[in-house]
Order: structure tokens, then C-alpha cells, then sequence
């Protein structure tokens, strides 16, 4: 699973663990989420193997909302 949007960081890792319980049950362990590096509160692994991220607009959006991004606009 992939987090497309969210008002700040600190709000996805104050409810990650119900959202982890919740997509585990239903076979989905991970969610992948748009980061500078390791997010303190959640357990997980960093890395920059991703490509990059195209936009757009005039301004890159904020982290944790990929709402105008290629991954949201053709998949991925």
C-alpha cells in the first residue's frame, strides 16, 4: 500500500499501528510513504531506490501528499 496523502507526518504515525493492524488483516503488511529518511515512531526500512518523483505544477508538493504526482496520475 502506498500513503498518497496526509496533513502531516505525525498524524500517519500516531494511527500507523491501527492502519497496520487493519491492512494486515487483510494481506497487506506494508505501506510505503514519501520521506527525507528514517521517520522516528514507525519501524521500518528507509531507502532511496525509488526513483524520483516527477509533479505537477510550479511547486514540489510537500511530503506525504503525492495527490498531484505521476504515481497518482498513471500508476505505478
Amino acid at each position: 500500500m502506498q500513503l498518497v496523502y496526509c496533513r502531516n507526518t505525525a498524524d500517519y504515525v500516531r494511527c500507523a499501528g491501527a492502519i497496520g493492524r487493519f491492512l494486515v488483516r487483510h494481506g497487506k503488511p506494508v505501506v510505503i510513504l514519501d520521506a527525507n529518511g528514517p521517520v522516528p515512531g514507525l519501524t521500518g526500512i528507509y531507502t532511496e531506490k525509488r526513483g524520483r518523483k516527477y509533479f505537477k505544477g510550479r511547486t514540489p508538493p510537500s511530503l506525504i501528499d503525492l495527490t498531484e504526482t505521476e504515481l497518482v496520475l498513471y500508476g505505478s
